[in-house]
Protein backbone atom coordinates (compact mmCIF):
# COMPACT_ATOMS: atom_id res chain seq x y z
CA UNK A 1 0.00 0.00 0.00
CA UNK A 2 1.19 3.50 -0.70
CA UNK A 3 0.13 7.03 0.14
CA UNK A 4 -1.07 9.40 -2.57
CA UNK A 5 -2.03 12.97 -1.67
CA UNK A 6 -2.76 11.90 1.87
CA UNK A 7 -5.15 9.08 0.90
CA UNK A 8 -4.42 5.39 1.26
CA UNK A 9 -4.38 3.60 -2.07
CA UNK A 10 -4.91 -0.17 -2.05
CA UNK A 11 -3.83 -2.49 -4.85
CA UNK A 12 -6.72 -4.00 -6.78
CA UNK A 13 -7.04 -7.55 -5.48
CA UNK A 14 -6.53 -10.17 -8.18
CA UNK A 15 -5.89 -7.65 -10.95
CA UNK A 16 -3.22 -8.88 -13.33
CA UNK A 17 -1.72 -7.48 -16.52
CA UNK A 18 -3.00 -3.96 -15.83
CA UNK A 19 -0.42 -2.58 -18.26
CA UNK A 20 -3.02 -2.70 -21.02
CA UNK A 21 -6.13 -1.91 -18.95
CA UNK A 22 -8.24 1.23 -19.27
CA UNK A 23 -9.60 2.75 -16.07
CA UNK A 24 -12.69 4.90 -15.41
CA UNK A 25 -14.21 6.33 -12.22
CA UNK A 26 -17.96 6.26 -11.62
CA UNK A 27 -19.50 9.74 -11.27
CA UNK A 28 -20.03 9.26 -7.52
CA UNK A 29 -16.40 8.17 -7.04
CA UNK A 30 -17.42 4.96 -5.29
CA UNK A 31 -16.45 2.54 -8.06
CA UNK A 32 -13.57 2.09 -10.44
CA UNK A 33 -13.93 0.11 -13.68
CA UNK A 34 -11.10 -1.52 -15.61
CA UNK A 35 -11.06 -2.91 -19.14
CA UNK A 36 -8.82 -5.96 -19.11
CA UNK A 37 -6.86 -7.83 -21.78
CA UNK A 38 -8.62 -11.08 -20.79
CA UNK A 39 -11.86 -9.62 -22.23
CA UNK A 40 -13.45 -8.80 -18.91
CA UNK A 41 -14.65 -5.54 -17.45
CA UNK A 42 -14.16 -5.41 -13.69
CA UNK A 43 -15.67 -3.05 -11.14
CA UNK A 44 -13.72 -2.34 -7.96
CA UNK A 45 -14.10 -0.61 -4.62
CA UNK A 46 -11.29 1.98 -4.86
CA UNK A 47 -10.97 2.31 -1.09
CA UNK A 48 -10.13 -1.28 -0.18
CA UNK A 49 -9.33 -2.72 -3.65
CA UNK A 50 -12.12 -5.31 -3.41
CA UNK A 51 -13.53 -6.70 -6.66
CA UNK A 52 -17.26 -5.91 -6.80
CA UNK A 53 -18.23 -7.49 -10.12
CA UNK A 54 -16.89 -8.90 -13.37
CA UNK A 55 -18.60 -8.57 -16.75
CA UNK A 56 -17.67 -10.95 -19.55
CA UNK A 57 -19.23 -10.39 -22.94
CA UNK A 58 -17.50 -13.29 -24.68
CA UNK A 59 -16.54 -16.88 -23.86
CA UNK A 60 -13.22 -17.15 -22.02
CA UNK A 61 -11.55 -18.79 -25.01
CA UNK A 62 -12.45 -15.93 -27.38
CA UNK A 63 -9.80 -13.56 -28.68
CA UNK A 64 -11.76 -10.42 -27.75
CA UNK A 65 -10.00 -7.95 -25.47
CA UNK A 66 -11.69 -5.19 -23.46
CA UNK A 67 -9.86 -1.96 -24.28
CA UNK A 68 -11.89 1.00 -23.02
CA UNK A 69 -14.57 1.62 -20.40
CA UNK A 70 -16.85 4.62 -19.76
CA UNK A 71 -19.47 5.16 -17.05
CA UNK A 72 -22.80 6.79 -17.87
CA UNK A 73 -23.37 10.09 -16.02
CA UNK A 74 -25.83 8.43 -13.62
CA UNK A 75 -23.43 5.55 -12.91
CA UNK A 76 -26.20 3.09 -13.76
CA UNK A 77 -24.59 1.91 -17.00
CA UNK A 78 -21.08 1.03 -18.07
CA UNK A 79 -19.93 0.88 -21.70
CA UNK A 80 -16.96 -1.14 -22.89
CA UNK A 81 -15.14 -1.32 -26.22
CA UNK A 82 -14.01 -4.82 -27.26
CA UNK A 83 -11.95 -5.91 -30.25
CA UNK A 84 -10.07 -8.96 -31.40
CA UNK A 85 -6.36 -8.91 -30.83
CA UNK A 86 -3.64 -10.50 -32.89
CA UNK A 87 0.13 -10.04 -32.56
CA UNK A 88 -0.09 -6.80 -30.56
CA UNK A 89 -2.50 -5.15 -32.99
CA UNK A 90 -6.18 -4.33 -32.63
CA UNK A 91 -8.12 -6.01 -35.40
CA UNK A 92 -11.20 -4.91 -37.32
CA UNK A 93 -13.73 -7.07 -35.45
CA UNK A 94 -14.93 -4.75 -32.72
CA UNK A 95 -18.02 -3.69 -30.84
CA UNK A 96 -19.31 -1.67 -27.93
CA UNK A 97 -21.23 -3.34 -25.12
CA UNK A 98 -23.38 -1.66 -22.48
CA UNK A 99 -23.93 -3.16 -19.03
CA UNK A 100 -26.37 -2.43 -16.23
CA UNK A 101 -23.88 -1.50 -13.52
CA UNK A 102 -26.32 -2.30 -10.72
CA UNK A 103 -27.12 -5.87 -11.79
CA UNK A 104 -24.26 -6.73 -14.15
CA UNK A 105 -26.71 -7.70 -16.89
CA UNK A 106 -25.79 -7.05 -20.50
CA UNK A 107 -28.13 -4.37 -21.90
CA UNK A 108 -27.09 -4.16 -25.53
CA UNK A 109 -24.18 -4.16 -27.97
CA UNK A 110 -23.42 -2.96 -31.45
CA UNK A 111 -20.71 -3.92 -33.90
CA UNK A 112 -18.57 -1.04 -35.08
CA UNK A 113 -17.35 -0.54 -38.60
CA UNK A 114 -13.84 -0.22 -37.27
CA UNK A 115 -11.55 1.10 -39.93
CA UNK A 116 -8.98 1.77 -37.30
CA UNK A 117 -6.32 -0.22 -35.53
CA UNK A 118 -6.31 2.05 -32.48
CA UNK A 119 -8.34 2.15 -29.30
CA UNK A 120 -11.18 4.65 -29.60
CA UNK A 121 -12.34 7.12 -27.00
CA UNK A 122 -15.91 6.85 -25.71
CA UNK A 123 -18.10 9.54 -24.13
CA UNK A 124 -21.68 9.50 -22.87
CA UNK A 125 -24.17 12.30 -23.50
CA UNK A 126 -25.18 14.21 -20.35
CA UNK A 127 -28.60 12.48 -20.31
CA UNK A 128 -27.05 9.01 -20.66
CA UNK A 129 -29.12 8.19 -23.76
CA UNK A 130 -26.32 8.28 -26.33
CA UNK A 131 -22.73 7.13 -26.54
CA UNK A 132 -20.14 8.63 -28.91
CA UNK A 133 -17.17 6.58 -30.11
CA UNK A 134 -14.36 7.88 -32.32
CA UNK A 135 -11.72 6.27 -34.51
CA UNK A 136 -8.49 7.38 -36.14
CA UNK A 137 -10.23 7.82 -39.50
CA UNK A 138 -11.80 11.04 -38.24
CA UNK A 139 -15.25 9.52 -37.74
CA UNK A 140 -17.42 9.80 -34.66
CA UNK A 141 -20.23 7.30 -34.28
CA UNK A 142 -23.14 8.37 -32.07
CA UNK A 143 -25.17 5.45 -30.83
CA UNK A 144 -28.60 5.65 -29.19
CA UNK A 145 -28.42 3.18 -26.30
CA UNK A 146 -32.12 2.28 -26.43
CA UNK A 147 -32.14 2.36 -30.24
CA UNK A 148 -29.78 0.46 -32.55
CA UNK A 149 -29.49 3.48 -34.86
CA UNK A 150 -25.94 4.67 -35.48
CA UNK A 151 -25.18 8.19 -36.70
CA UNK A 152 -21.82 8.88 -38.36
CA UNK A 153 -20.35 12.36 -37.94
Amino acid sequence: MSAFNGHLVSPLQGQTNTREASIAWSADGKRLATACPDGTVRVWNPIDGRLLSTYRGYPEESSYYAYTVAWSPSGEQLASFHATHHENQIELLSNVQVWDARTGHHICSTPLDAKSHSVPAMAWSADGKRLAVNNDQGEIVVWGIRSPKLTHI
